[in-house]
């Protein structure tokens, strides 16, 4: 796969991927490095001194610039396999520290009414988790969800959904047993 998309002969393409993952390993190396003075011609001089060919150093340039498109393609591919069933999806304990109760019971119940789908419910809770809160309600939460869920009208209609009062999770919770 690699070998037609980047063009790599056919001959050699064993020797020669190992050479360009060991140019793409030094390349992660000296980018990792505290290099402000450097404009990346160092890191070229410093491969070809290593003894690495031209034609080497450029395969693996267009394998670096070239992934943020590779995983993007990957990321539409990606077909999600719903191999839970009828599981339910526990909060962890860093997530119910951050969510207060209130938030917690309303996202839940909007997951388990299958108004949010998995990765939505995911995505959700990693942007709370990223959010430079200590506590995050109810009001923060709507903001996210108005960001994560595309449909427009959707995360309007979810975003204005009533939220119960205290022990509403636990009917919840009940209904899902």
């Amino acid at each position: 796969m690699l070998r037609q998309r980047y063009n790599l002969p056919v001959k050699g393409w064993r020797r020669m991927s190992r050479k360009v993952i060991e140019i793409v390993m030094n390349m992660i190396e000296y980018a990792l490095m505290d290099n402000e003075d450097s404009d990346g011609i160092d890191m070229v001089q410093d491969l070809i001194k290593q003894g690495y060919a031209m034609e080497d150093i450029d395969t693996a340039f267009q394998f670096v610039l070239s992934l943020p498109e590779i995983l993007k393609e990957k990321m539409q591919r990606r077909e999600v396999v719903d191999c839970h069933g009828d599981a339910i999806r526990v909060l962890s304990p860093q997530e119910r520290a951050k969510l207060r109760e209130d938030a917690q019971e309303w996202l839940l119940r909007l997951y388990s009414a299958k108004l949010l789908t998995p990765d939505e419910f995911e995505a959700i809770l990693t942007e709370v988790d990223i959010l430079e809160l200590e506590e995050v309600g109810v009001r923060e939460l709507k903001w996210i969800l108005s960001q994560v869920v595309e449909d427009e009208g959707r995360a309007i209609l979810l975003a204005t959904t009533p939220v119960f009062g205290p022990g509403s999770k636990d009917k919840i919770l009940g209904q899902l047993n």
